[in-house]
């Protein structure tokens, strides 16, 4: 017991180390303002998974300020405005304008016109069948171009335009086995970074640019070399990655660790005996508090548990139908739609049961006092971290930031509470069931939750919306794997807050 005791708290502090270490990591650079008097605008299509956090990084460690147009469909005259306002705001001499996917001919535009733009990056750029580039060549924009995509031909055949060289016929340069085709112009003033693809969807293949390590690598090496007109090499980048994925790979370990020394949880019976017994002990727990005949309000408490089903379905049809019109327009709404769904399925839930919660009775908390506090740390850790990344990773979405910051900390905080109420509710009727787990946690409880999810993926897949699909993958893979976790940490003292704050932490993280 003492040697589980030692481990307990060797596995705490090396979450708690962790936890402060990337946390601070990636706290501690993020600027709003540079000495270097250079400012990064970036446009950014909808249709990405797009790691501001690494950009905000990446452009911290140059000395470069930078800001963040994210999923608006902006016009021309829109982006020359967001340009000057933040130039003011930013006090900067200098613009490096950062445009994605179907932004890049309006970032062609911009660049010609406005002598601020010293660079303009391009990444996996789009450019319509329809789109007239008679007016760019190798002279226009006169300001420096840098180009980073998957292996197409709309990316190749736009630098051949602009750089006057040949793509097709000619091979690029590898600066390391690992790295990019590199194409540059005879006048440095063209740049081309091209890697093997592995989709040949443009909206995944945009999400992997963005998001690849090296592409962030050649990026930071680019503008320190010619945006800044500096000597040698950027590893802010690579250090970035390193500490996210040892920071993880640690923490995983870990908590895995310390999930092991917590008790054993109770097989489940199913036997008549297990269900008289269980329904003795009951009438024994009630200590008359709780006025049983003929066991009508467990009766009761079972065809209620039928009802509440049929509300959820009906609850998780309506939203998969809003969900599904967010699918058909603004893909990325649907995460926050889906995870709104889930606050409503434990609320409604927990709401619906609220006569059945009124009549418990007072319930003992069995507690092994010398886990308590390394539960309470842990937890404590938990959410410290969850809400230092929580400010470093989101704002990208279509509310401003401090918003979806409040509402994702009300919705999580009623999760957590509405969880506790089906929890406290179950615990105790679900001894009429004779069964070791909760009835609000089995499998078909379970699926419900998931029926707007499943249909919302399936019509994506029937749109051909690949981003929209991935993201629906990864939340339910989170939103599983956090049930799990939840399922867990039951098992230890005072199980059943602390896995209700642990869900509500992760709920918080994944909007």
């Amino acid at each position: 017991m003492k040697k589980v005791k030692v481990i307990r708290l060797v596995t705490v502090i090396v979450l708690i180390v962790m936890f402060l270490v990337m946390s601070l990591y990636l706290f501690l650079p993020r600027r709003g303002d540079s000495d270097s008097g250079v400012t990064a605008v970036c446009f950014i299509d909808e249709d990405r998974l797009f790691p501001q956090m690494d950009y905000r990084q990446l452009f911290s460690a140059l000395d470069i300020s930078s800001a963040y147009s994210v999923g608006e469909e902006l016009s021309l005259e829109q982006m020359k405005d967001r340009i000057d306002k933040i130039s003011k705001e930013k006090k900067a001499n200098t613009i490096v304008l950062l445009c994605d996917g179907d932004y890049a001919v309006s970032g062609l535009t911009i660049a010609k016109d406005d002598a601020r733009i010293k660079t303009l990056v391009l990444l996996t750029p789009s450019v319509p069948e329809d789109a007239d580039l008679s007016e760019f060549g190798t002279k226009v924009p006169a300001t420096d171009i840098c180009i980073f995509a998957e292996e197409r031909a709309r990316a190749n055949s736009l630098y051949e335009r602009l750089s006057g060289e040949d793509t097709k016929f000619t091979q690029g340069v590898f600066a390391d086995t690992h790295g990019m085709s590199l194409y540059i112009s005879p006048d440095t003033t063209r740049y081309f970074g091209t890697y093997s693809g592995w989709t040949k969807s443009p909206a995944l293949a945009g999400s992997a640019t963005l998001n690849h390590p090296v592409v962030q690598s050649y990026l930071a090496n680019y503008l320190k070399n010619h945006a800044l007109e500096q000597e040698g090499l950027s590893r802010a980048p690579m250090w970035i990655w390193v500490m996210k994925v040892l920071c993880t790979m640690f923490v995983a370990i870990a908590f895995f660790v310390y999930v092991a020394t917590l008790p054993g949880g109770k097989k489940k019976t199913h036997d008549k005996d297990a269900v008289e017994k269980a329904e003795e002990e009951t009438h024994r727990m009630a200590d008359g508090r709780l006025k049983l005949k003929n066991r009508s309000i467990f009766v009761k408490y079972k065809a209620s548990l039928v009802h509440l089903m049929g509300l959820q379905l009906l609850l998780g049809a309506i939203f998969a139908v809003i969900g599904a019109f967010f699918v058909g327009g603004k893909t990325s709404n649907v995460k926050h739609v889906l995870l709104i769904w889930m606050f409503m399925s434990f609320f409604s839930s927990a709401f619906f049961l609220l006569r059945y919660i009124r009549k418990l009775p007072k319930k003992d908390v069995r507690a092994h006092r010398a886990m308590f506090p390394m539960q309470i740390v842990f937890v404590a850790a938990l959410i410290l971290d969850i809400f230092l990344l929580t400010l470093l990773w989101r704002g990208t979405g279509f509310l401003h930031f401090s918003l979806l910051l409040v509402i994702a900390v009300l919705l999580s905080i009623m999760v957590a509470v509405s969880l506790y109420m089906l929890d406290l509710t179950d615990n105790f009727y679900m001894k009429s069931q004779g069964q070791g787990n909760g009835v609000l946690d089995s499998i078909r409880f379970s699926a419900i939750r998931f029926v707007p999810i499943v249909i919302v993926l399936l019509f994506s897949i029937i749109m051909d919306k690949e981003i929209c699909t991935l993201q629906i993958m990864i939340l339910s893979a989170a939103l599983l794997g956090s049930a799990f976790l939840r399922r867990i940490v039951k098992r230890g003292a005072l199980g059943d807050v602390l896995s209700v704050v642990l869900y509500a932490c992760l709920y918080w993280m994944m909007f």
